[in-house]
Order: structure tokens, then sequence, then C-alpha cells
């Protein structure tokens, strides 16, 4: 059976989020959030974009006007934008944790702290 592979001209919606959002006055989430707010699209989105941020959005919670991703396990965690995330993880890595720790586990130390 083959193997079919395509290439495409733009990234994906979901690289674009992380790595394509230069702007860092506006949450990288922002586009999820307005559609879970106001039901709307950026502008310049096309279907498929559209599409995508629909199906991202199915991964989120608004409780109390605070966007939330639930995870497979159940795990609800709090979307923060780049300042505020950086705060958190400078505070994780000053205190008794140490500077050398893995993604996962710093994730699992946030948790723990609330």
């Amino acid at each position: 059976m083959p193997l079919c592979i395509e290439r495409r001209s733009k990234p994906c919606y979901v690289h674009f989020l992380t790595d394509g959002n230069k702007n860092l006055e506006e949450p990288w989430y922002q586009a999820i959030l307005n559609y879970k707010l106001n039901s709307i699209y950026p502008p310049d989105m096309d279907k498929r974009g559209q599409w995508a941020i629909r199906l991202l959005a199915s991964q989120y919670v608004l409780y109390q006007g605070e966007l939330y991703k639930i995870t497979p396990q159940g795990i609800i965690l709090l979307c923060l934008d780049h300042s505020k995330a950086k705060k958190v993880m400078e505070g994780v890595h000053n205190e008794e944790c140490g500077p050398y720790m893995s993604g996962s586990m710093m994730a699992n130390k946030i948790m723990r702290r609330g």
C-alpha cells in the first residue's frame, strides 16, 4: 500500500500558535478565546484555518473568563500568556526545585504548586 506524503506551502495552525506568534502583547491563545467567547475567527482565516480553530477550541473550556485546556487525562490547565508563564517558570526554577529539569518534570512541579 503506497504512502502518500503531502507538502504544504503554509505551516499548520498549531505551529502558528506557538512559533509564528511574534506579537507578545497578544496571548498565543487569543484566536481560540475569541472563538469561544464570540464565535468569531481571525479576519484573514481561510476555511481550513477555521476548521483548525474549531477543532482546537473543543479541547478548551472557559471558566470565569479564563481559558483552560483539558488534557486527555482530565487535568485542567490554565492558559497563560508569555509573561505570566515566564514568571511561573522562574519561580519554580529559583526555589528548591533546581535549575535542571525536563519539561514534564517542571510541568508536574508547577501543577503541584497550584
